[in-house]
C-alpha cells in the first residue's frame, strides 16, 4: 500500500477518537463482532478489525485511507437502529449533500454508467459480487440491485445501458436513515468507494465451467 504521509496525522486523529467508544455495545449492530480487542466490521462485504490501536484488512495491512474513514466516521456515529425501510432517496436530496453533489454525480454516477456501458452482465456480475441482491425498486432497469455497504446501510444501485438514443444511465440511492450513520461527505466518499469495488470485480474475467 502506498499510503500518503499527509495521511498519517488524520488517521492518528481517527484512532484517538475511537479510544473514548464503548466497543462493548456496537456488536448491537447485526453484522459487527467483538473479538474482546477489535471490532470486525463488514464493508462490501470484506471484513476490517478495527481498533484504537489502528485498521486491518483480513491480510492484517491497513486500508486506503478513504475506507478507514468511513469506517471510523461509521463506528463513530453508529447507531442500533434497524434499517429504515422507507422510500429510496438519491444523494441530492440528503442533508447537507448540496455542495457535493457534482461530484457525486461525475465521480459515482457517471464513472459507473461509463466504465460499464455496453458491459452489463459484467455489472450485474460485479454487484452480485459485493452481496447484492433485488431490490423493491418498481421501475424498469437493466439492473436493480440492493448492496449493504455496511451493517444497516443499503445501497441500491440502478443501471441502464446505452441503446440507439440515450447513453447508459446509473443511480446510487440511499435510505433516508443513512443520514444518521454517516455524514454527507463520508456517504460521498462510500459512493466513490462502491464504484472502485465494482470496476474491480467487473474487470475479473468470467469463469466457464470446464466440460466434463
Amino acid at each position: 500500500m502506498n499510503e500518503n504521509r499527509s495521511f498519517e496525522e488524520p488517521y492518528l486523529y481517527y484512532l484517538t477518537r475511537l479510544e473514548n467508544l464503548s466497543f462493548e455495545t456496537a456488536p448491537a449492530v447485526p453484522g459487527i463482532t467483538y473479538t474482546g480487542s477489535d471490532l470486525n466490521v463488514p464493508f462490501f462485504g470484506r471484513r476490517y478489525a478495527v481498533s484504537a490501536r489502528g485498521i486491518r484488512d483480513a491480510e492484517g495491512t491497513r486500508p486506503d485511507f478513504d475506507i478507514c474513514v468511513i469506517l471510523c466516521r461509521y463506528l463513530l456515529m453508529c447507531s442500533i437502529s434497524p434499517a429504515d425501510r422507507e422510500e429510496w432517496r438519491s444523494f441530492r436530496d440528503l442533508k447537507d449533500s448540496g455542495p457535493l453533489t457534482v461530484y457525486f454525480a461525475h465521480e459515482v454516477e457517471s464513472a459507473v454508467a461509463a466504465r460499464f456501458t455496453g458491459q452489463k452482465q459484467a455489472l450485474a456480475r460485479a454487484a452480485a459480487a459485493l452481496g447484492g441482491r433485488d431490490t423493491d425498486i418498481r421501475a424498469d432497469y437493466d439492473i436493480a440491485s440492493e448492496i449493504e455497504a455496511l451493517p444497516n446501510l443499503p445501497v441500491c444501485l440502478l443501471f441502464n445501458d446505452a441503446d440507439e438514443e440515450f447513453g447508459a444511465v446509473c443511480k446510487v440511492l440511499f435510505r433516508p436513515d443513512v443520514e444518521n450513520r454517516l455524514d454527507a461527505e463520508t456517504i460521498a466518499i462510500l459512493g466513490r468507494r462502491l464504484f472502485m469495488h465494482l470496476a474491480v470485480e467487473g474487470g475479473k474475467e468470467q469463469r466457464v465451467p470446464k466440460e466434463t
